[in-house]
């Protein structure tokens, strides 16, 4: 008999952790199909994380306060990836994706983008997640439609964001806690969420399709 089964926590003080693809239990065996919420959570002495190609869904604050975790492999099986997941994770400068995966991608900088399909292309959606060691300028890839909540979280080294045109929202503390963040431009129909950025930034709206020097934040 087989069923499903999720990863609710972790006792292994190991820095190499592998998470199997089936887990027997009395006369059953489980597929492993998810990361349960908080599961890995402050686990500070993992470094890296294998999982199979079986996990479908990685819950809310999965590999939270992982600070020393600096290799992580997302495999093509991940449909979805939850608020905060990897929060925390200072020493993960990227995150290696499977070219098979059809719903997330990494792009230029680390950054972790979900995808969808237009006209039959793959095309980057929303910003999960960005490094924390991500630093100076940085222009947001095109086709990026939403900046999602606490995505640029704790980048502190950041001074300029450019977004796209296509950028329609701009979700609660987007950029929170990135000190050094200066100047951020933002195309006028775009929608700006609660603590947004920092109180400090300068945020200049950019009439789609022509220049704009309207100032909303200082």
């Amino acid at each position: 008999m087989k069923g499903e089964i999720s990863v609710c926590g972790c006792e292994s003080f190991e820095p190499c952790i592998k998470v199997p693809e089936y887990v027997n239990g009395g006369r059953s065996r489980y597929h492993v199909v998810a990361i349960a919420p908080n599961a890995f959570s402050e686990k500070t002495s993992i470094s890296s994380i294998i999982l199979p190609e079986s996990i479908r869904d990685i819950g809310y604050r999965a590999f939270y306060g992982c600070s020393s975790m600096n290799d992580f492999i997302l495999p093509s099986s991940v449909r979805r990836i939850g608020f905060r997941a990897f929060e925390g994770c200072v020493s993960l400068s990227s995150i290696a994706i499977s070219f098979k995966n059809p719903f997330f991608r990494t792009f230029p900088g680390g950054l972790l983008c979900s995808l969808k399909k237009v006209d039959g292309r793959l095309v980057p959606s929303e910003v999960i997640r960005a490094p924390y060691s991500l630093s100076g300028s940085v222009t947001v890839p095109e086709g990026i439609t939403k900046i999602g909540s606490e995505s640029f979280e704790g980048c502190s080294g950041l001074t300029e964001v450019v977004l796209p045109d296509e950028v329609s929202a701009v979700m609660y503390r987007a950029f929170v806690g990135c000190s050094s963040l200066e100047h951020v431009c933002v195309p006028d129909r775009a929608s700006v969420g609660f603590h947004a950025f920092p109180d400090a930034v300068s945020v200049e709206t950019r009439q789609v399709g022509g220049p704009s020097d309207k100032v909303l934040q200082e």
